[in-house]
């Protein structure tokens, strides 16, 4: 097991590191297990390409032992020797992590999505396009466009490969500014975006779509929460809920569904409940994919 410095938690010291190196470790919270008086949690922190768990009685616990995984992984401690404090090469941390952090100063995906409000263009589009590798090392592929231009990050999870991606489009666009003083990108005609989405979808139907179609959306029991997200899985768009806090003339919850789509579309829902409003909304989206997408 990796040597943590003496005065400092496995949690404290991993942020050190990483402060130096400019990354920021992000921790979630995966699962949490056991009965209700005995639970186990298990927390995740990824740095950079690494990923590392760990399990405890609380989420404290848990959120130290994966830090110390992290460690151990970093500082390459095998079958679970210490080596000495301050031994931290981190060579495993990829260089290209350096600029790519969580959010807040250094976030290439907020600083792009900054970028095109003030130069007042679309908002940038994520795809993930593919997954490669075994299981235990899965790496991401996303690719990002702005207006005409494309650029791709790879990483062993969705959200640094975003973050990679986001990056290399912010040196292209600076690349394009020192070139020619200004960074002007071309966009696509405006009523071509509809058409070539659509024509995208139908060319590439899932078996997600193809039972929108052949399916009447009046179904009792149908979960249009799920069948929406299924859609959006197969077809490589988001789906975002915004509930909107003020409640409708009726007395009715009310939520808007953004989907990421070329172009976006955004419906509303009502409802008497917050899930049911999220319902109506999604219901209301399949009502247009399945028109939009009609053959």
């Amino acid at each position: 097991m990796a040597a943590v410095p003496p005065g400092k938690t496995p949690i404290s010291y991993l942020q050190e590191l990483c402060t130096k190196r400019g990354i920021t470790p992000q921790y979630d919270l995966v699962a949490n297990e056991g009965a209700v008086h005995e639970p186990t949690f298990i927390m995740r922190v990824t740095v950079g390409e690494i990923n590392a768990n760990g399990k405890g009685s609380s989420k404290k616990k848990a959120k130290h032992a994966a830090a110390q995984a992290a460690l151990n992984q970093i500082l390459g401690v095998p079958n679970g020797q210490a080596t000495a404090a301050g031994d931290a090469p981190m060579n495993n941390i990829s260089p290209s992590q350096a600029n790519v952090q969580g959010d807040g100063v250094g976030n290439p995906v907020g600083e792009l999505q900054e970028l095109t409000q003030k130069k007042l263009m679309k908002p940038p589009i994520y795809e993930f396009t593919s997954e490669q590798g075994p299981p235990h090392a899965r790496e991401f592929v996303c690719i990002v466009k702005l207006g005409k231009i494309q650029e791709k990050g790879s990483a062993r999870s969705k959200k640094t490969a975003k973050r990679i991606a986001a990056q290399n489009m912010l040196n292209h666009i600076k690349g394009l500014v020192e070139e020619g003083g200004n960074a002007v990108i071309e966009e696509e005609d405006e009523e071509e975006i509809p058409l070539k989405f659509y024509q995208t979808v139908m060319k590439k139907s899932s078996k997600q779509l193809k039972n929108l179609q052949g399916k009447p959306l009046n179904a009792p029991a149908t979960n249009y929460c799920q069948m929406l997200q299924e859609i959006a899985e197969a077809q490589r768009f988001e789906v975002l809920y915004t509930d909107i806090p003020e409640l409708s003339a009726f007395g009715m919850h009310q939520c808007l569904v953004q989907l990421s789509t070329m172009p976006v579309a955004v419906c509303h829902g009502t409802g008497p409940t917050v899930d049911e409003a999220h319902a109506n909304a999604a219901h209301n989206s399949l009502q247009y994919l399945k028109l939009m997408t009609k053959a």
